[in-house]
């Protein structure tokens, strides 16, 4: 506990509070924790949840039922059908065990929910779908964020969303890839 030393005890606070919740799997960002006393900036925090998580063991993964639980907490504010919640579940669950970068499990339900939405998104329905900062709002996170993950998992796609959308009479796996992935390739060369 020497590292938190010098750190002042309400940051210790608000960084054991943040970490219990993601641990209870209730989501709380960084900002929402700020509000309780505005002196503290978000780096500052933020700091200061990074040094607390070197001194804490490591924990495993959040437990399914946490997963689930969140999941259907986001996209019910998101006001999504329960075939969209039941893919965007799927997917998470096996992103969780094929994507080996680090993510927090806010921010991997949202890049699913994005990527549920965009396979479902289709202008002849007209079906009123949420766009990307509405989902990066829900969910606690930048759109920048959400955008990275997003495309990490569209690139593993075939691994990891359900069959049904992976049919040869839905093209929209492959607009999805050339639109995002390719625009990729092109900032890299």
């Amino acid at each position: 506990m020497e590292q938190l030393k010098n750190r002042i005890n309400n940051l210790n606070m608000l960084a054991v509070v943040y970490l219990a919740c993601r641990e209870a799997g209730h989501i709380k960002s960084i900002k929402e924790l700020i509000t309780f006393d505005r002196s503290y900036k978000e780096k500052d925090l933020g700091k200061t949840i990074n040094k607390l998580k070197k001194v804490l063991p490591s924990r495993a993964f959040v437990y399914n039922e946490n997963i689930s639980h969140l999941i259907y907490s986001l996209s019910n504010r998101l006001q999504l059908s329960i075939d969209l919640i039941e893919a965007i579940e799927y997917v998470v669950k096996k992103a969780s065990t094929l994507i080996t970068t680090s993510h927090r499990l806010n921010s991997l339900c949202g890049g699913s929910i994005h990527l549920i939405v965009e396979l479902n998104t289709n202008e002849e329905k007209n079906m009123k779908l949420p766009n990307l900062s509405q989902i990066a709002t829900v969910c606690g996170v930048t759109t920048n964020t959400l955008k990275t993950t997003f495309k990490e998992l569209l690139n593993a796609a075939e691994y990891i969303i359900p069959k049904y959308y992976l049919s040869e009479d839905n093209p929209k796996l492959s607009m999805l890839k050339q639109k995002y992935l390719s625009e990729d390739k092109r900032k890299k060369n």
